[in-house]
């Protein structure tokens, strides 16, 4: 069993390993501000299953809906 000297030995080893480091600073990252691109709400009707064959393709690719319609309609239409 723990006896009180056990804990006491045991909370001093752990304070000598914590003063005995360094403190680490964190470094922050600069990111650049995206510009923001004005967007307007369009929605239409589609058949379900082609919706979920997107929804797939979207997932399987680790997108969004929004981004595989957009890079279709620029790459069909070179928009």
């Amino acid at each position: 069993m723990n006896t009180k000297e056990d804990k006491k030995a045991l909370m001093e080893s752990l304070k000598s390993k914590v003063l005995s480091k360094e403190p680490e600073t964190p470094v922050q990252t600069v990111k650049p501000v995206k510009e923001k691109v004005e967007e307007i709400r369009f929605t239409f009707d589609m058949p379900a299953d082609t919706l979920l064959k997107i929804k797939v393709l979207a997932a399987n690719e680790k997108t969004s809906i929004k981004k595989l319609i957009l890079a279709a309609l620029e790459k069909q239409y070179s928009i």
